[in-house]
């Protein structure tokens, strides 16, 4: 009985504790220590071969948790006002949250396989770009991609492997965060520089086809659009120059099936609607199952045939 109280009176007496319970902002710099930590182990893959925004973001979080974390306990007794640490732990808080938001959706074995490309296909990569390319001869055309929001770039290569194999030059867009609206001139940049394949088009699964749709509104030199389970960004349907496919799946819950056939006052009388019959979200690329999606009526396999068929179809009637 006596250990215990003696222990105990050392315990509520050790001044470090009394000081994280005093400074909110330490015990929230902890938590974001321990979370930038677990999602770094946890989601490696996609966070090392994404942007660098990201591994630039989760090591900042983990680097200032961790200073103030280290100051708590070496200095307790160090004299400052609680709605500081209040208003600090507010803001790790809000950071911490927001690190496990742009966690991205992973890129499967089988998306992951494609990126090692085949006696067909040539795949390269930086830290801004997936570039896919027909091996052993000039590509007849290319096709610019921009994922879908927190989606892995790998999860792309997969599904995008046919329409190299087709004689495409193909683009994978690594977008800071994970969000297309942070690469938004990305398309026309690399149209630009790339004036020896005569006919271009851009294209994106979700957001990434709203930023892709920008791309097309915005420059000349792209003559195509394709949209994966999305909609334009602004009204285009005076643009009797652009040809534009929007393909979706009818039991996709993230982009509704009547949404996407909204659409079709934005966009040019010709534009093509390819409805996947029991696709939903996640099919349009590899990255398993998304959160709040639909219940799919039809394989995988099969609702990508579909997609790259209906993306081939315009690319073709783009090429010289």
């Amino acid at each position: 009985m006596c250990l215990v109280v003696v222990t105990r009176r050392r315990w509520d007496n050790r001044p470090v504790f009394q000081d994280l319970v005093k400074r909110p902002a330490s015990i929230a710099s902890a938590g974001a220590v321990i979370t930038g930590l677990w999602l770094l182990v946890t989601n490696w893959g996609p966070i090392r071969y994404g942007h660098p925004t990201y591994l630039l973001f989760y090591l900042g979080l983990i680097a200032l948790g961790g200073f103030i974390s280290f100051r708590a306990v070496r200095d307790p007794d160090r004299e400052g006002r609680l709605w500081v640490s209040i208003i600090g732990a507010i803001l790790i808080v809000g950071l911490t949250i927001l690190a496990i938001w742009i966690r991205p959706f992973g890129a499967t074995e089988v998306a992951l396989d494609a990126m090692d490309g085949s006696d067909s296909v040539t795949v390269t990569q930086t830290w801004s770009r997936i570039l896919m390319e027909p091996a052993g001869g000039e590509p007849v055309g290319g096709f610019v991609f921009y994922p879908g929001a927190r989606v892995d770039a790998r999860a792309y290569a997969h599904i995008l492997t046919p329409i190299v194999e087709a004689g495409y030059e193909v683009v994978i867009v690594k977008e800071p965060f994970g969000i297309a609206f942070f690469s938004t001139s990305y398309a026309s940049d690399w149209v630009d520089d790339r004036d020896e394949i005569a006919a271009w088009a851009v294209g994106g699964h979700s957001l990434g086809g709203v930023v892709a749709s920008t791309s097309a509104d915005g420059d000349d030199a792209i003559p195509g659009l394709v949209l994966w389970a999305s909609y334009p960004l602004s009204d285009l349907s005076d643009r009797d120059d652009l040809t534009v496919a929007s393909v979706y799946g009818l039991n996709d819950a993230i982009a509704p099936p009547s949404r996407i056939e909204e659409s079709a006052d934005d966009l040019p009388a010709s534009a093509a609607f390819v409805p996947v019959d029991g696709a939903i979200h996640s099919d349009f690329g590899d990255y398993g199952l998304q959160p709040g999606d639909g219940q799919p009526g039809v394989t995988r396999p099969e609702a990508q045939a579909i997609i790259v068929d209906a993306t081939l179809a315009l690319l073709d009637s783009l090429a010289p």
